[in-house]
């Protein structure tokens, strides 16, 4: 749902729909962002897949709705996202998603305000560093 708030959105019926890349160019960037994490015998078989993927009746198909999607709603992944991200998790969102960056795994149990503390000292001391250049 598009939010048409002046206060909050004021251009936001000025701005363009968002485009459904091609393909192509998804599959080149999932195959990019994935590399660095995988081993070079697993990133062949996940190349190999991805290009199969993207060749199949099932890839094309897929890519056909989301066209279609984007041809009648002015943002096609906005009410994904929403639930994806936000609506579905069962966890404190204040701590638990986080715009900025992904949480560390601690390593051991660790309370949402310990957590929330230990983020705040390292932003602090980023902040510190920062000023004293």
């Amino acid at each position: 749902a598009v939010l048409e708030s002046d206060v909050l959105f004021p251009t936001q019926t000025s701005l363009p729909p968002l485009p459904v890349p091609p393909l192509e160019q998804t599959l080149d960037g999932y195959l990019e962002s994935a590399k660095p994490l995988l081993s070079p015998e697993a990133f062949a078989h996940t190349s190999a897949l991805v290009n199969e993927f993207g060749k199949s009746e099932e890839g094309q198909a897929l890519q056909a709705f989301l066209e279609e999607k984007a041809g009648v709603e002015r943002n096609w992944i906005e009410e994904w996202w929403e639930q994806a991200a936000y609506l579905r998790t069962r966890s404190t969102m204040a701590v638990h998603i986080n715009w900025f960056g992904v949480l560390p795994d601690w390593g051991f149990n660790i309370t949402n305000t310990q957590a929330a503390a230990a983020i705040l000292h390292g932003v602090m001391l980023t902040r510190s560093m920062l000023q004293s250049g």
